[in-house]
């Protein structure tokens, strides 16, 4: 180990105990691996810190050490990397193991206050616990991923706060000098501040976009805006056969986001990635890198009960019958179109790809009586 990073590991032991620094081979061998092509990047060592407090006490020793730091909170975003640090060598900071708590839940604002380590399974069953009053935005990676390292990396999620940076309000940040900045009325000098996390344009100018995709702080804590679970939620399920129908889709689903009609995401999926979570391509050779072929596709898609590309999206309201009209008119529009075959949310739930796309919809995971529940 160089002096240097042996000096920042003997400082962190002796500051905040032996339990928060690992450079052993396993943990730097199970940190370096990468979803991404180039192979590992095995990190110097893992520190995990328990508090902003140690944050900012990591930070500062590494400016003293010079040692490179490469944040993650529960290392889950497998598309862009998973735990591995930029360039081998960092020492990864790990928020998640140790700073996972959820710190608050402000049931009548819709208002959950989380660290780092917060996953959306972790959210989701205490929400759950509490009464299911509110509901998560689910993404589409797994359950165990970060909430608010999702938010940052700009991930979306499907239900009407989908925007997930967008539905974060009041931060807490450790900056490159090891300050803290909190965002908005997070930093008016006083003892109450009771607009933290449910103003984002009240007090100074708006930092908060600092600190998505950047390395200019690290979050320590964040406020994240919760919806409140409406009594009835009835997705929508349009498939159509071919892969020319693409543009067409575009063409009818952007009316019904720019005028807002349509209150979550759309969530349009090829055959192969609907799929993909529930069946198995029957040609594919462990090692090989031969694409599916037109007749796997097509063989998927009856097994699936899908069409080329599926377009799914949901609607809320006090009953089944207020929201039926709005199903109506996505039938009507979209069957306009010749190409769409609708599927119920009845329908949908008993079609485990399109099912996927409604629990997606509820804030739900799989299996729960949300994710379950059909027109009332």
């Amino acid at each position: 180990m160089p002096a240097t990073l042996d000096a920042f590991v003997q400082e962190l032991n002796g500051e905040l105990g032996p339990e928060t620094v690992a450079a052993d081979g396993a943990t730097l061998a199970r940190y370096g691996e990468t979803t991404l092509p180039g192979g590992p990047r095995k990190p110097s060592c893992v520190v995990y810190p328990a508090s902003t407090a140690d944050v900012q006490r990591v930070v500062r020793a590494a400016i003293r050490h010079r040692v490179p730091l490469y944040p993650v909170s529960t290392g889950n975003n497998i598309g862009l990397g998973s735990r591995a640090p930029v360039k081998e060598g960092y020492a990864v900071l790990d928020l998640g193991r140790r700073m996972n708590r959820i710190v608050d839940i402000d049931e009548v604002l819709g208002i959950a206050v989380l660290e780092p380590g917060v996953s959306f399974q972790m959210l989701h069953d205490e929400l759950v616990r509490r009464g299911d009053k509110l509901m998560v935005s689910a993404t589409s990676g797994p359950p165990h991923g970060g909430i608010i390292g999702n938010a940052l990396d700009k991930g979306g999620g499907y239900g009407p706060y989908f925007d997930h940076f967008g539905m974060l309000c009041g931060m807490e940040v450790v900056l490159g000098n090891g300050d803290v900045l909190r965002t908005g009325d997070g930093s008016l000098d006083c003892d109450t501040l009771l607009n933290f996390h449910t103003s984002k344009y009240s007090f100074g100018p708006i930092l908060d976009g600092l600190f998505a995709q950047s390395n200019f702080g690290i979050v320590t804590r964040a406020g994240v805006w919760l919806m409140p679970r409406p009594p009835h939620e009835e997705s929508f399920h349009f498939l159509f056969p071919d892969d020319d129908d693409l543009a067409q889709i575009i063409d009818l689903v952007r009316p019904l986001k720019m005028s807002n009609f349509v209150p979550t995401l759309f969530r349009i999926a090829n055959d192969v990635y609907a799929a993909s979570g529930e069946a198995k391509n029957p040609e594919y050779a462990p090692g090989g890198k031969e694409g599916i072929s037109n007749a796997g596709r097509r063989a998927l898609r009856e097994q699936a009960r899908l069409g080329a590309w599926q377009v799914s999206g949901a609607f809320y309201g006090p009953n089944a019958q207020a929201v039926a009209p709005q199903v109506e008119r996505m039938k009507a529009h979209f069957g306009a179109s010749g190409k769409a075959t609708f599927v119920s949310h009845a329908e949908a739930i008993k079609n485990p790809p399109l099912k996927t796309a409604a629990d997606a919809m509820s804030g739900a995971r799989p299996g729960s009586r949300a994710a379950t529940k059909g027109p009332q």
